[in-house]
């Protein structure tokens, strides 16, 4: 309801909501520039999985602790992603009961993926030479 219907001024939106709108922003723009260099799979909710992973592998308990997101969740996006071809399950060195999630050189970033934009914010130095 508006201010003239209620009779409430709106309030300033907390913190927590403009930092959830640049979340939002960055994410969107982020992987709209993923699409246009041919990674259109890729979904948003990977990002929980994609922030995360480490060249040396990683536990699925490990990402989900570091993501906050349920161990399910993050099996199921492992699923995902290993279907698509950037992620590949590979035994625990140190426990072969346990799974790491390691990610594999995608052949697409060699020969498709071009040189990300620079933002705004880059420094003018880099632009000089």
């Amino acid at each position: 309801m508006g201010a003239a219907l209620t009779g409430h001024q709106a309030a300033e939106p907390d913190l927590g909501v403009l930092a959830a709108r640049i979340l939002f922003s960055v994410q969107r723009e982020l992987f709209a520039e993923l699409a246009e260099q041919g990674f259109d799979d890729i979904r948003p909710r990977a990002g929980a999985v994609l922030a995360y992973l480490r060249a040396d592998g990683i536990r699925a308990s490990e990402l989900a602790r570091a993501s906050g997101q349920h161990k399910q969740v993050i099996g199921s996006l492992i699923d995902d992603l290993e279907r698509l071809g950037y992620v590949e399950r590979r035994p625990d060195p140190a426990d072969r009961r346990a799974k790491h999630a390691w990610p594999i050189s995608n052949t697409r970033s060699s020969t498709t993926a071009r040189t990300p934009r620079r933002s705004q914010g880059d420094w003018a130095s880099t632009e000089a030479g």
